[in-house]
């Protein structure tokens, strides 16, 4: 679409996602107030994806997950 929104389906296809794998990422994505504009939905049945900001989330996803692996998101923050 030209105004970088995308159907679900052209997601799921793109990025190589299984339909259960979207939709966890999906609910982590709206839990988080930073990145919930991500998701538009136009009644129950209808849901885009604004693409800039679904990927500033998976970036920080990213980088949540290479913090827990260094042991980083331990209480303190430091190793």
């Amino acid at each position: 679409m030209m105004n970088d929104w995308k159907r679900v389906d052209e997601i799921i296809a793109e990025y190589g996602y299984s339909k259960s794998a979207f939709y966890r990422r999906r609910a982590e994505c709206l839990a988080n107030p930073r990145f919930r504009k991500a998701i538009i939905t136009d009644g129950k049945r209808k849901t885009f994806i604004v693409e800039p900001i679904w990927q500033e989330f998976l970036d920080w996803r990213s980088d949540q997950s290479k913090q827990d692996i260094l042991g980083l998101n331990v209480r303190g923050g430091h190793v």
